[in-house]
């Protein structure tokens, strides 16, 4: 038994449907029958009985959902205790982000700025609705976010709902990153068709390809592999003909893999803004600022270098 299947009974009694708690929790339909099917299996009993007319609750499920109701109030009270318990001599910075090269190096830079005596840093790389509801949820100050055409409207709801601001940092072009020695890099310009013969890696995000991190959204994809971490995508890139659609930053350590970017031309590349975001009513901490601004000069680097590394 998790908390996300608890706030998933929740969601289905609040809303009354499957699909339109899927909807307001901006998950897959297949994904939350998936996780009450397993739950109920766990507890030995039916939550909800599903009719022609919709869903409702048993008479256990009734009694389930209240005992869920309280131990996600129980867990929101303890969360909120661990992150406003701060000593004055222990600095905490958390940030939660999409999966991106430069972000490591910005980290890396920015611990080594720090001298202090006492201090709590958190790194966390990590799927996209996840990133924000870590902000929401105050378990990172900030989180590194991207928005794109198509998802745009989804995720500015979502902001506006949790009280979250976003704040733009780049316009990133849409790059293929490759091994050095991949047949792509024969060619001057890269389009999406010649993408076709190739695996292509995606970052999973539980079945919601409206929230993917790839700049391109690529229709009727042949070979398709889903990860969840940059280590994983870096060593099969390195090793293989597979390819991932990004930002066309290139940390060193994808450098050191044998790594390029290639831009990428396609009518169905949409323009991508990437951004932080924080509460609203939460002012960034110096810390935040530091962070960001680390980001900043990292991206305007890799803007200059990028000639020297990057096929045009």
């Amino acid at each position: 038994m998790t908390l996300q299947q608890l706030l998933y009974v929740i969601e289905i009694d609040k809303q009354g449907s499957f699909n339109a708690a899927a909807t307001a929790l901006y998950a897959s339909q297949p994904t939350i029958s998936v996780a009450i099917r397993d739950l109920e299996e766990e507890i030995g009993y039916k939550i909800f009985l599903r009719t022609n007319r919709g869903i409702k609750l048993t008479n256990r499920g009734v009694e389930f959902i209240h005992y869920a109701k309280k131990v996600i109030y129980e867990y929101d009270q303890l969360n909120e205790a661990c992150l406003e318990y701060s000593k004055k001599d222990k600095i905490k910075f958390r940030v939660s982000s999409q999966h991106y090269g430069f972000l490591s190096e910005a980290f890396i830079i920015f611990f080594n700025s720090h001298n202090y005596d006492t201090y709590n840093f958190v790194m966390k790389e990590t799927k996209s609705l996840e990133a924000i509801e870590d902000v929401f949820q105050k378990r990172s100050n900030i989180a590194i976010i991207a928005v794109t055409e198509n998802n745009r409207t989804i995720l500015e709801d979502i902001f506006e709902k949790k009280g979250i601001v976003f704040n733009h940092l780049s316009y990133p072009k849409p790059h293929v990153f490759v091994r050095k020695d991949h047949p792509l890099t024969k060619k001057d310009k890269i389009k999406v068709e010649d993408l076709s013969d190739f695996p292509a890696l995606l970052y999973e995000q539980d079945g919601n390809d409206l929230l993917s991190e790839e700049l391109v959204i690529q229709r009727k994809l042949n070979k398709v592999m889903y990860i969840n971490d940059r280590a994983t995508l870096i060593g099969i890139i390195g090793n293989s003909d597979a390819y991932n659609i990004g930002t066309g930053y290139l940390s060193d350590e994808m450098k050191n893999a044998n790594m390029i970017a290639i831009p990428i031309e396609s009518k169905h590349a949409t323009s991508q803004e990437l951004g932080w975001i924080h509460l609203e009513k939460y002012e960034p901490s110096i810390e935040a600022y530091q962070f960001i601004e680390i980001i900043r000069k990292l991206l305007n680097k890799n803007k200059v270098s990028r000639k020297a590394i990057v096929l045009e």
